[in-house]
């Protein structure tokens, strides 16, 4: 029995008139409850640390998480194929929807026409080619909100990579105050350099 016993088979059984055959089981005994024991500890120091990885994966998702809705700028993931993942409150201020209307939806809905009819196929010749003229690099867009209205926008897309999963940051900025600065600036301009034009003609 204790050879059995020892290498596993637990359908054996003592023979209780052999007092050599006792002493043998009760030290095979102490070598299973040894190897349980061992077995037990190894279990509960990997789930352990299992636990210990999976919250710190949480924080790290929540540090993530906490850094993307508050970021000043608006923020836009989209998966490989162009549908919201996710926005953040800038975002959803910038284009007037609510986050319910934009997620799962396609990112082309915030663009006109024709980038809104061209972007998939920029997204997949990307995918297909590896060559971008927009990952890394900002530059000024047109953006279309809930109420039809176009306006200007600075646009920059990071890439995502996890494995073979791959989606799209989108960092946006929206350009209208800019743009009424600038074309107050301008507007103030012309009416200086026509100011000192009559000026002059007034003086002669």
């Amino acid at each position: 029995f204790a050879d059995r016993a020892a290498a596993g088979d637990y359908a054996a059984i003592i023979d209780s008139g052999n007092h050599d055959e006792i002493a043998r089981v009760a030290i095979s005994f102490n070598v299973m409850q040894k190897k349980i024991m061992e077995t037990f500890d190894g279990l509960k120091s990997e789930f352990l640390q299992r636990n210990q990885i999976e919250a710190a994966l949480r924080e790290s998702e929540e540090r993530i998480r906490s850094a993307f809705n508050s970021s000043p700028v608006g923020q836009i993931l989209i998966t490989d194929t162009g549908i919201v993942k996710d926005i953040n409150p800038v975002a959803v201020d910038i284009f007037g929807y609510s986050p319910e209307e934009i997620l799962d939806q396609n990112v082309s809905m915030l663009m006109p026409s024709p980038d809104r009819d061209k972007h998939d196929g920029y997204l997949r010749r990307h995918l297909e080619t590896g060559i971008s003229t927009i990952i890394g690099v900002g530059r000024e867009v047109v953006g279309l909100r809930k109420n039809s209205e176009t306006f200007s926008l600075s646009l920059s897309v990071g890439k995502i990579e996890i494995g073979e999963h791959v989606s799209f940051i989108g960092s946006i900025i929206d350009l209208t105050e800019q743009k009424r600065l600038e074309e107050h600036i301008r507007q103030s301009q012309r009416l200086e350099s026509l100011g000192q034009l009559t000026g002059g003609v007034a003086h002669e």
